[in-house]
């Protein structure tokens, strides 16, 4: 029998999350990122990284996504997994990294950036 091909979305841990929103305040306010860099640096998650996804989405795009309060981007993808896999065929199924019991064979989730989830396809 031929297993059904599965996708695996990751998005970002609310670290990921938090580092993304305090860069952003620190260099809108032209403070101190090196400290917001410090803080963030368990993380693992490389400063560039952070501000390259900032730089790609643009000032006014960053700006709306950090104004909006309730919006839980893996509510939202998890409320969409059914729909892409009937669109895509794929069983579909979405993780927070740095939750609890994630399934991550080949290390994905800790790429994933605030608005930008990491993939799996397998």
């Amino acid at each position: 029998l031929e297993t059904k091909k599965s996708l695996t979305l990751y998005v970002a841990s609310d670290d990921a999350r938090e580092y993304f929103l305090e860069l952003r305040r620190a260099q809108k306010e032209h403070g101190d990122r090196g400290a917001v860099i410090k803080k963030y640096a368990k993380t693992g998650i490389k400063p560039e990284r952070v501000i390259k996804l900032q730089y790609e989405l643009g000032e006014d795009l960053v700006e709306t996504l950090a104004g909006l309060k309730q919006f839980d981007e893996f509510e939202i993808l998890s409320r969409a997994a059914g729909f892409i896999s009937s669109e895509t065929g794929l069983q579909v199924r979405v993780f927070k990294a740095g939750g609890a019991d994630v399934y991550d064979p080949a290390k994905k989730a800790a790429g994933a950036l605030p608005f930008k989830p990491a993939f799996y396809l397998e």
